[in-house]
């Protein structure tokens, strides 16, 4: 049996396995997920699939608020693709599982800082784009539940983790052009996230 869907989730940054002392929850709020999928079933209860995902988070204003030195406009980018495989443990009408997924994530941070003092000596307003290929795997559960004879609502919980990100770091100057702060692209170093969603899967 081969089933293959779409589903939309919230995505929310997380710290967990995360040493920093700024983490990517720190920087970020949560925002949103969509996904396709497709897994095929080489057993009653044995799984290996396919899927692609894009995820947006905002920045969160507290944590990017500089003051009266300017404006900041962030926001975090993420596609990933990548295999999964899944342990379910029941193959009637309503389906648990758990499962890992391996992926390959391109990061698209995008940093917008616009000075207070544009066009003077002390401009620091500067544009900046992370894009960044990195490597991630993903604990998960969820459940199946046949709601037609070829079609499931797929309900499911992911931790995403990403290796390190090596920060960026932007001089912020006050009217006479002294460096008076930093801001970093990512300081937290991860962009570890959790991911809720929900969809439908049919098959094929």
């Amino acid at each position: 049996m081969i089933l293959a869907g779409v589903a939309l989730g919230i995505v929310k940054p997380s710290d967990i396995a995360n040493s920093d002392a700024i983490g990517f929850n720190d920087v970020a709020n949560a925002g949103f997920n969509i996904q396709t999928s497709a897994r095929w079933f080489y057993s009653a209860r044995l799984s290996l699939g396919c899927f692609a995902e894009y995820s947006f988070l905002p920045q969160n204003n507290e944590f990017w608020n500089t003051r009266n030195y300017g404006t900041v406009n962030n926001y975090y980018r993420m596609i990933q693709l990548g295999m999964q495989g899944h342990y379910y443990f029941s193959h009637k009408e309503f389906m648990p599982y758990t499962g890992i997924g391996f992926g390959a994530n391109f990061l698209m941070n995008q940093l917008d800082y616009l000075s207070n003092y544009e066009n003077t000596d002390a401009d620091a307003t500067v544009k900046y784009t992370t894009n960044d290929w990195k490597p991630s795997f993903s604990p998960e559960i969820g459940f199946l539940w046949r709601i037609a004879k070829k079609s499931y609502f797929h309900f499911n919980i992911k931790y995403t983790i990403i290796p390190y990100l090596k920060p960026t770091t932007i001089e912020v100057k006050d009217n006479i052009g002294y460096t008076i702060n930093y801001i970093t692209q990512n300081p937290h170093g991860h962009q570890n996230n959790i991911n809720i969603s929900i969809g439908f899967l049919f098959q094929l």
